[in-house]
């Protein structure tokens, strides 16, 4: 009988450990199919009011990274599974990793204050031999700074740390940091779901920001504000926002604990009668 009880409390164990996994395997699974369950039709005849042509960019299942849709389609929300940046795709699809040139240094920086042989911009029609302006993402600072190249930054090739302009700098490589280069697989590296929202707009502001969601642990329901993402810290780690409210479910919800809780219950071997 001792034995019978050991083996039993045993296989509970066992059985506990393989059910977390399972969850986490869940959670893995569930966030992949939201992120490639997207919207990327082109609209070419026209986006209507409001909207415009950017460039977007989404999860890409193959390598499990974010990349640049090869042509620019209307914009709309990261409910499409499209976002307008690579750190928002990155924090809901992939851990937060971040693209590994954004922590390179800047590409092919000029030598010196003039250069010997220069590739001219399309609008450049002088005879200068000032090199040309870039910019590049500095990680330890979190910024796009500019830099002097005697290449053109216009055709600089994918997966450098150069851009023709801040804009395009801050889209490919804004708001990584040294903390969160190689993002995580584990939650707790990167969500906190009792933290206060980040970067929430003062009051009066809310037009200058953009709909977030955290998770409110005293109702335990994500719920929706508006941050000002101008004022985003230096260093993040773990923090509580998310760019949809499905993805906020899915991290700090209990969507899988309630299924795992369901599937449980309606097991034949574990009924009373």
């Amino acid at each position: 009988m001792h034995r019978l009880v050991v083996l039993l409390a045993t296989a509970a164990f066992t059985t506990s450990i393989f059910a977390g996994d399972t969850d986490e395997d869940r959670i893995n699974d569930a966030r992949e199919k939201m992120c490639i369950d997207r919207n990327t039709s082109v609209d070419l005849d026209g986006c209507g009011p409001g909207r415009y042509f950017a460039t977007m960019y989404i999860y890409n299942e193959t390598n499990r990274t974010c990349h640049e849709l090869p042509e620019s389609i209307c914009i709309r929300g990261p409910e499409n599974g499209v976002f307008f940046d690579v750190f928002t795709c990155a924090i809901t699809c992939t851990g937060g990793k971040g693209p590994e040139s954004c922590f390179l240094g800047p590409h092919q920086p000029a030598n010196n204050e003039t250069c010997e042989v220069k590739e001219r911009m399309w609008y450049d029609s002088t005879n200068s031999c000032e090199p040309n302006r870039a910019w590049f993402y500095n990680a330890s600072s979190e910024q796009c700074e500019e830099y002097r190249t005697c290449r053109n930054p216009q055709k600089f090739p994918e997966g450098v740390n150069g851009f023709f302009h801040k804009f395009f700098c801050n889209k490919y490589c804004g708001r990584f940091n040294i903390n969160n280069k190689n993002g995580s697989k584990n939650r707790s590296d990167r969500v906190n779901c009792t933290a206060e929202p980040l970067v929430r707009c003062s009051p009066g502001e809310e037009s200058k920001g953009e709909p977030r969601y955290f998770y409110n642990a005293s109702v335990q329901q994500c719920q929706m504000y508006y941050a000002c993402e101008n004022n985003w810290p230096k260093g993040l780690k773990a923090s509580n926002y998310f760019v949809t409210n499905r993805s906020c479910e899915l991290e700090c919800g209990n969507c899988v604990e309630s299924q795992h809780e369901n599937e449980v219950a309606a097991r034949d071997d574990l009924n009373d009668d």
